[in-house]
């Protein structure tokens, strides 16, 4: 594994247990909007695309993944939303 963050072809994510939001199951998601699946190993935070699981996720670090979290939830990525 390279120093730093791991990419998802160095790491086995087969077992990962993957979590999706209760919000992926919207309208919006329906019709074609983004939806997102997330989950951990070795330490890591995934953020995966539900409809392209091949795809690679997103990775975060352990103190990257609460930021982000943190983020979302006081809105500062609210203004993407707009039309």
């Amino acid at each position: 594994m390279s120093p730093g963050k791991p990419t998802a072809a160095e790491l086995d994510l087969s077992d990962v247990k993957w979590v999706v939001s209760s919000y992926s199951r919207t309208a919006v998601a329906v019709a074609g909007g983004g939806c997102r699946r997330v989950g951990a190993t070795d330490g890591f935070a995934w953020v995966g695309d539900t409809k392209n699981p091949d795809l690679p996720p997103l990775v975060y670090t352990p103190s990257e993944a609460p930021r982000v979290a943190a983020g979302c939830q006081a809105g500062e990525f609210d203004y993407l939303l707009d039309p």
